[in-house]
């Protein structure tokens, strides 16, 4: 992901937020459900044996044999997640493209292809500012398991009022790379799995968002339905710039923009960046529960793109506090650059030791930057930090009783707000207790 200042990224995701927002004003069933009506829809794409769309660092591998003579169909996707078969057929041809006309209109569609041995699938995402023609992703095997991952998150969503629920189309195709796409395909692992384990951390995510939200009485729509939207949105482009993209440039680039958007999914002016950094937290601990069936490929997969979603939301909240503080703009090009190291350093790990050792160094920057800022000692920042510990403890304990989205947020919201008068206490003697408190305490759970 490109490193962004704090005004170049602020600039950024409002100008990214405003142009998805606009498109999910025009979207067609903007919860995801079935919009059927006497218009007809022509879905367009390629199919290809590609092992993956992106790997871990989101990188598109053009390398692939396209697949021709092969049989497309298109299914509708009901709200439980059952595909429902529409009697539309098309053949690719010598490129691996095909051309497939529905005569009805729907949020989303399963297209899979067939040839002999071969299949693959890919969802494609409809809205009514597509018009008649939508351009869809290259199939590849990352994208058979995306629609395999996303049929599984629906079913488990059905008594969501929202019909994708908590895990959109978007959340997958962040979380799904290729060693997750192969690790189904050997069957190391299950889509019902893998699902479970998002919803687990997305649902939490936005429970502790919506809670924080409500407790700070702030108005307008809960942000979890403006980060379902957000990211109902940014799916939209990454499929329009992927179906586009003819290098691996573009469609490298069409990943970063769509990362960055995912990270950037919430309303600021109603959720502030140390809200959003909480509630990152809060999902990826509750993610983490539910990742130790999983296998260890996959497991690291999930746990690493979870970290880096938090990790990034909590430098920019670290930054955001330093800025608000007055901190010099020497202060905060430092900060930025640890970032900037931070996330080299996770998209580069290979293992749960390389993440913890990214996060250390990480940590230790910023306690540096926060000691000279406040003119104390980082052995007094850690004293501070450990008066968090009986804050900690008693979120273990809550956390070990807790079966819904709802407790662990709850228990979370509790966490944050002991720990950070906790630290507070510790730092009266400085001149910026405040500063000292917010910073610190969201560098406890990572």
């Amino acid at each position: 992901m490109r490193t962004l200042s704090l005004l170049h990224y602020r600039k950024h995701t409002s100008a990214v937020l405003t142009l998805l927002m606009l498109g999910v004003l025009a979207l067609a069933g903007c919860d995801g459900s079935v919009d059927a009506n006497d218009t007809s829809v022509t879905y367009r794409g390629r199919v290809t044996t590609e092992s993956q769309t992106s790997n871990s660092l989101h990188r598109l591998q053009q390398t692939a044999e396209v697949v021709a003579d092969a049989e497309v169909r298109a299914y509708l996707i009901t709200d439980d997640g059952t595909s429902v078969e529409t009697g539309a057929v098309s053949t690719t041809d010598a490129s691996g493209t095909y051309s497939l006309t529905l005569d009805q209109e729907a949020s989303f569609v399963l297209l899979t292809a067939s040839k002999g041995s071969f299949s693959s699938q890919v969802v494609a995402y409809r809205q009514s500012s597509d018009g008649d023609i939508v351009d869809v992703a290259p199939m590849t095997a990352e994208t058979d398991a995306e629609a395999e991952v996303y049929l599984e998150a629906r079913k488990q969503a059905s008594t969501d009022d929202d019909a994708e629920g908590a895990v959109t189309l978007a959340d997958v195709a962040l979380y799904v790379d290729a060693s997750v796409a192969a690790d189904l395909a050997a069957n190391s692992t299950t889509a019902a799995e893998i699902a479970a384990a998002l919803r687990a951390g997305r649902e939490a995510e936005e429970a502790y968002a919506d809670e924080a939200a409500e407790d700070e009485g702030t108005t307008g729509d809960a942000p979890s339905k403006d980060r379902r939207e957000a990211a109902r949105a940014a799916y939209a482009v990454l499929q329009a710039r992927l179906a586009a993209a003819t290098t691996a440039e573009a469609a490298t680039d069409a990943y970063l923009e769509f990362e960055e958007a995912m990270i950037a999914l919430y309303d600021e002016s109603r959720t502030n960046l140390a809200i959003q950094a909480q509630a990152r937290q809060t999902g990826r601990v509750a993610m983490e529960r539910e990742t130790a069936s999983l296998s260890a490929d996959t497991r690291f997969a999930l746990e690493q793109e979870a970290a880096l979603e938090a990790a990034v939301t909590t430098a920019m909240a670290i930054e955001d506090a330093f800025e608000a503080s007055g901190a010099g703009s020497a202060r905060l090009t430092a900060l930025a650059n640890a970032r900037a190291a931070l996330l080299t350093d996770l998209r580069a790990a290979t293992s749960f030791d390389a993440l913890a050792e990214a996060q250390a160094a990480y940590e230790s920057a910023v306690e540096s930057e926060l000691a000279a800022e406040l003119n104390v000692s980082v052995s007094l920042l850690n004293t501070a930090r450990s008066a968090a510990s009986t804050a900690r403890t008693s979120l273990q304990a809550a956390l070990s009783t807790a079966v819904t989205a709802q407790a662990i947020a709850q228990a979370h919201l509790s966490y944050f707000a002991a720990a950070t008068s906790a630290i507070a206490s510790s730092l009266e003697a400085s001149s910026n207790a405040s500063l000292g408190a917010e910073v610190l305490v969201l560098l406890t759970l990572q």
